[in-house]
């Protein structure tokens, strides 16, 4: 999901990206740890948790969208399609 996220940013679609991030940290509630993967149907962990390869790249992706929105005027960013 993390390299989606990064991914999408270089695309220019921000607001997806952003989606998607939102979507991660939702499912790793309040203590904002992750695990190997997720379940997106079910909201859950799968595998091993916590793991530091996880956090580092929600790290990173949470980086990128938060830089280009810093960059991107709010009527760009706006992306086509669902999310």
């Amino acid at each position: 999901s993390f390299w989606l996220v990064e991914t999408l940013v270089r695309r220019k679609e921000i607001d997806r990206a952003d989606a998607i991030l939102q979507r991660a940290e939702h499912i790793a509630g309040e203590l904002g740890l992750f695990a190997e993967s997720a379940d997106a149907r079910n909201n859950t962990f799968l595998g091993n948790m916590p793991l530091v390869f996880s956090q580092v790249e929600y790290a990173r992706a949470a980086l990128a969208v938060d830089e280009a929105v810093r960059r991107t005027p709010r009527r760009t960013r706006i992306s086509e399609g669902s999310i």
